[in-house]
């Protein structure tokens, strides 16, 4: 017999998943450089993070680029994050 609410289940394990890997994105961000970004202004494309903002915010991210990625990865052991745009 199917069971509807485990095939929901599927889908809210899928949000809460992206939802945590953005945030762990955003305390990285925040941590390096002091500025908190929102969560809605970070995305994934393939193992690429992608951040929206202005051009002074993405190049304080960039400068500090590796240490953001090194934390991002620590957290997230299992995600392969190559690079942060």
């Amino acid at each position: 017999m199917f069971n509807i609410g485990s095939f929901f289940e599927k889908f809210n394990n899928a949000a809460l998943r992206e939802i945590k890997r953005r945030d762990v994105v955003a305390r990285a961000i925040e941590k390096n450089i002091g500025a908190a970004i929102d969560v809605k202004d970070i995305s994934f494309n393939d193992k690429i993070i992608q951040i929206k903002g202005a051009p002074g915010l993405k190049n304080q991210i960039f400068m500090k680029k590796e240490a953001i990625l090194s934390m991002v990865r620590a957290e997230l052991p299992g995600a392969i994050v190559t690079d942060l745009r």
